[in-house]
């Protein structure tokens, strides 16, 4: 078993996070059913994060080299699609189920409201789908998210719920105000969708990335295990 646990988080989450919510905001924009805080159904929240996290995958897996990020001083060469794609499924269709409760709490003040849904929601949602992810993934293994070097594959057993539920709150309740923005747009809202969508996650994580590298705050962990040569193409990654 190896556990990971990041005194500092790396900037490259900035981009990373940016660059997911470049893509899943515009998709958000395409969708019907908007409500007063922009809150979609669940099942189109499932799609977002279906489509979203297989787009971002496909790009990180072409670019991890450059990255240099390492698992027992061996680069990480790739990083499985379709679980961490299943898992974000559930994760958007939980987030904009809170969203939907959220909106019977009146608050005086939208930017408020906004902050309080985009803390709660994902709160909860992060600390339901990692939940859920560590029992299903005691009895499916196929259902962990893996991580392959050259010599070696992963996947992730456990995750630390408390700081990473927290810290993605804390996260979308400061990009949920600055995306939401592209719903005054009536001329090109998908693609000021992207521009929102970029700039709020790119603030969020930053804040993010600075409160956790600079504060005394709980560390996040991973707890991983090797997977067995023989399942590490069949079961995790596509040949």
């Amino acid at each position: 078993m190896i556990r990971l646990s990041p005194k500092k988080l790396s900037l490259h989450f900035i981009w990373i996070f940016g660059l997911l919510e470049m893509i899943t905001v515009p998709l958000v924009a395409l969708l019907p059913g908007i409500t007063s805080l922009g809150v979609k159904s669940p099942l189109e929240g499932a799609v977002v994060g279906f489509i979203g996290i297989v787009l971002l995958f496909l790009i990180l897996n072409r670019v991890l080299y450059r990255l240099q990020l390492k698992m027992e001083e061996q680069p990480v060469s790739r990083i499985s699609i379709l679980s961490p794609a299943i898992w974000n499924t559930l994760l958007l269709a939980l987030l904009f189920a809170i969203q939907h409760g959220m909106n019977f709490i009146h608050l005086r003040s939208t930017i408020i409201h906004q902050i309080v849904t985009g803390f709660v929601s994902t709160f909860g949602a992060v600390f339901i789908t990692i939940f859920l992810y560590q029992t299903m993934g005691t009895m499916f293994k196929w259902s962990r998210i893996a991580i392959k070097t050259a010599t070696a594959a992963y996947a992730v057993k456990q995750f630390s719920i408390l700081p990473v539920a927290v810290l993605a709150g804390v996260y979308e309740a400061i990009a949920l105000p600055v995306i939401l923005l592209w719903q005054s747009e009536n001329s090109f809202p998908v693609l000021v969708a992207a521009f929102t969508g970029f700039t709020g996650g790119v603030l969020g994580s930053s804040i993010v990335v600075f409160c956790y590298n600079s504060l005394k705050i709980p560390r996040i962990f991973l707890l991983l295990e090797k997977i067995p040569g023989r399942v590490i193409l069949s079961a995790f990654f596509s040949k």
